[in-house]
């Protein structure tokens, strides 16, 4: 009766371990933050986008040739309300999934990675804090800025109603 017992708890394990794997992000935030470190230190780095699954979306009728910016995105669609001129570029995506990542990689500058969904937004604010980030939250802002003291990387954390954003930059 005991092994039983114990075989039904293990499978259930199993189970529930997956089940919560699938709504961890696939991109390590450590990654994130040593691919940005990484990215001011040389110009010819590579990004690690595609290994999370992404696709290289190519916008040149929004961007123009010279701009620096990277559109990077998995499970995501193009916005159809999307207004230019009026917008943020990161508003130009729309999810497909509760799955969904999209990543602005500037040439020279910082890095955007946008998603959707809540528990991925708790898994990145676990992770930084994790590795000593404190968030400094402003009651008046959307805006949670994580900071370590000794590292120059910051973190900005911008929270919308329908999405979030996580800004990389030194």
């Amino acid at each position: 009766m005991k092994r039983i017992l114990l075989i039904c708890v293990l499978g259930m394990m199993a189970v529930w371990s997956c089940a919560q794997y699938g709504w961890h992000p696939r991109f390590s935030v450590l990654e994130l933050l040593q691919y940005q470190q990484r990215k001011g230190l040389s110009a010819h780095v590579q990004p690690p986008f595609g290994k999370y699954g992404g696709s290289r979306i190519r916008a040149s009728s929004l961007l123009p040739g010279n701009d620096p910016r990277q559109l990077w995105g998995r499970e995501v669609g193009r916005n159809d309300a999307f207004v230019p001129d009026k917008q943020p570029l990161y508003r130009i995506f729309r999810k497909k999934s509760d799955d969904s990542v999209a990543f602005i990689d500037t040439r020279g500058g910082s890095l955007q990675v946008v998603f959707w969904n809540k528990l991925i937004y708790r898994y990145c604010a676990s992770e930084l804090r994790r590795m000593g980030f404190v968030c400094l939250s402003n009651a008046q802002s959307n805006v949670l800025a994580f900071r370590k003291s000794d590292v120059s990387l910051k973190v900005d954390v911008i929270v919308w109603s329908d999405m979030y954003v996580m800004e990389i930059y030194t």
